[in-house]
């Protein structure tokens, strides 16, 4: 009977809670809940502010705390009577939580082992890690907390059995210890690929300010660096100059006096050639822009480095060196070289380098892990000729008319036996950060021919 009382009694409350005395509490809790939401969703996703450790510190103490919220909400929603259809949603989000964080992080480990992010989409990735945790919890983890405490004590006993002889039995699990310093080192070289030395140092010079505003698309720059050197130089191209910037200022350590840089991943120096490019890219924003920074500072030096495959302009293999000298593309690229020759001294083209069909640095990093020759992965030479040919020696007739250009031919460099070498054949460290970009190691293998020329044209300049 006072059982029978007690239902009563609670089914009364439930029912109640409509009554406008009781409104303000349930409009009150919504808004907590909204409001956690927010800044959850807030925190996750807002860009990071400052590289400090007390930072990172608090970002993690302040989500940690409106996480601990967040449940002790969720433990109060019994209180408020039925459930919407969205709490229901949400409450079945948090029982399944704790499954995602047991999956989530096997299976990115798992994907950067099988190298499978160039290939999927992190949507992919994480529809695949919510699929799991929903079997893993509706298959295990649910039937499980119906158990008898033994029959729960037993399986994590067994789980625990396992982890163990995992760790006691290497080879039996297939794992790898790893002994040689360049499985790390790629690594690390795929990791910073994106963590380029501007992020850091580019002073974002006024005087290029003045000629084109500050761009709001990521890992685009207008820097400056002063040096001990005479010479005046202009650094320009899309994300393969951003790369290679390190080894432009090593190749002419002593000898500039300013380096002015200015790139923008994806967008060509001859501008005509961005038309029908995705806003995305914000190519608009530097149109004409190359030669009004010339005009401004009238470098000795220009040098130029960028992708030229991406663009449909420079796909095309032609028959002969006279149809490469009529292409239509070829005569818009002289125009350009045409009207940089009035503001600079020297015009340098460093010459493209292919791009992989895979991440070599990730590659070699497994590959070196399991003791499996990784020279296999040189690539054929023919496919490098076929790849940056078409849009190379149609740079190369540009300059047919252009006594101040010079082409920097450094594929030589990186071939050996025959192939395109992906790795230094003693250190084993990837010479791409990614299938598409050099890495610090990739560039240094140029150096020597940039110095070379460098010190030639300054050599004839006086500088």
């Amino acid at each position: 009977m006072p059982e029978k009382a007690e239902l009563m009694k609670d089914s009364e409350d439930v029912e109640d809670f409509g009554s406008p005395t009781k409104k303000p509490r349930l409009i009150k809790y919504n808004m907590l809940r909204l409001f956690n939401f927010i800044a959850i969703f807030a925190i996750c996703f807002m860009p990071k502010l400052c590289d400090s450790d007390f930072y990172e510190s608090m970002v993690r103490l302040i989500s940690t705390s409106l996480g601990g919220f967040a449940i002790f909400l969720g433990a109060q929603s019994s209180s408020y009577g039925s459930f919407s259809m969205l709490t229901k949603i949400g409450i079945y989000l948090g029982d399944i939580s704790y499954s995602v964080y047991l999956v989530h992080w096997p299976v990115v480990i798992l994907a950067k082992y099988l190298m499978i992010f160039d290939s999927i989409s992190l949507w992919q990735i994480l529809a695949f890690i919510f699929g799991i945790s929903m079997i893993q919890y509706h298959l295990f983890e649910k039937p499980l907390l119906h158990q008898s405490s033994k029959m729960t004590f037993a399986v994590c006993g067994i789980i625990y059995g396992l982890l163990v002889l995992t760790l006691c039995q290497p080879q039996s699990f297939g794992y790898v210890r790893v002994t040689h310093p360049a499985v790390a080192a790629n690594q690390q070289i795929a990791a910073q690929c994106n963590q380029l030395e501007m992020n850091k140092n580019c002073n974002w010079d006024p005087e290029m300010l003045q000629v084109a505003p500050k761009p709001t698309k990521s890992a685009a720059y207008f820097c400056s660096y002063n040096g001990t050197g005479k010479a005046t130089v202009f650094f320009t191209g899309n994300s393969y100059a951003l790369r290679q910037l390190a080894g432009v200022k090593k190749a002419l350590e002593g000898k500039y006096k300013t380096l002015y840089f200015a790139a923008r991943p994806a967008c060509l120096t001859f501008e005509t050639f961005n038309e029908g490019y995705e806003k995305y890219w914000q190519c608009d924003e530097i149109f004409n822009k190359t030669v009004a920074f010339l005009e401004k500072f009238k470098p000795d030096l220009l040098i130029i480095s960028q992708k030229l495959s991406g663009n449909n302009n420079f796909k095309k293999p032609l028959s002969s060196t006279e149809a490469y000298l009529q292409d239509k593309a070829t005569l818009e690229v002289a125009r350009y070289f045409q009207m940089f020759s009035s503001f600079t001294q020297k015009i340098f083209f460093i010459e493209p380098h292919p791009t992989c069909s895979f991440n070599p640095a990730l590659t070699l990093a497994k590959e070196i892990a399991q003791e499996k020759n990784i020279t296999n992965h040189n690539l054929e030479l023919k496919s490098i000729r076929n790849q940056v040919d078409p849009g190379w020696l149609r740079i190369k007739a540009a300059m047919k008319d252009c006594p101040k250009c010079v082409a920097l031919d450094v594929r030589n460099d990186y071939v050996e036996n025959g192939k395109y070498a992906v790795s230094d054949r003693i250190s084993k460290l990837s010479l791409f950060c990614d299938n598409n970009h050099l890495s610090p190691p990739g560039v240094e293998r140029m150096l020597p021919t940039l110095k070379k020329s460098f010190n030639q044209a300054l050599m004839e300049l006086n500088l």
